[in-house]
Order: structure tokens, then sequence, then C-alpha cells
């Protein structure tokens, strides 16, 4: 996992650059479980899924690109807090590669 910044300034974190759709399941339900959050916006396509998910008055948005990626940013800069949280979290769930 890398934090990097998305062109308009919102802190972006790449989790994983294989995914599916099963990890993006897994993770968007601990995500919403484990921050009391709330998914807002969904948007499921055969190559993509985006969703956006609220955490404690923040968005942030979940991003898989089928086969390719799987990210976290927000969906504005006031945002960043919310990743940074979400990614100490994830660091701790998810098996590291070696």
């Amino acid at each position: 996992m890398r934090y990097t910044r998305t062109r308009d300034g919102c802190l972006q974190l790449d989790v994983s650059d294989d995914s599916s759709w099963g990890d993006f399941e897994r993770i968007a339900r601990q995500v919403v479980k484990r921050f009391d959050g709330q998914v807002v916006a969904q948007s499921d396509d055969p190559d993509q899924r985006l969703w956006d998910i609220e955490i404690a008055g923040a968005v942030v948005r979940l991003h898989l690109e089928h086969r390719r990626s799987l990210s976290l940013f927000a969906a504005d800069p006031s945002g960043g807090e919310a990743v940074r949280r979400v990614g100490q979290f994830l660091a701790q769930i998810l098996p590291t590669k070696k």
C-alpha cells in the first residue's frame, strides 16, 4: 500500500495492484463496519466499481478497476484524515505481499 495525491490534491491510498470483485466486497464491508460508515453512492460496471462511503462526515471513494487496482481516495481535500484512518486499519487486516 502506498499514499499518493489525486490531480485535485486529495489523498489517495493505492491498496493493491491486483484485486478482484471479492476483495472489493470484503474490504468495503469491513470498512463500513469498522468505521460505522454508510455507502451513500455506488456504481458497479462490468470492469470497475466505485462506492462512496461516508465516515464521520467525510466521504471516501473505494475504486476497483477489475483485475488491475484497488484504491481509496478522499472525495475532497478535507477527507484526507479519513483515508489515513482507513489505511491504518487496512494495514492491520490485509495480508502483506512478500
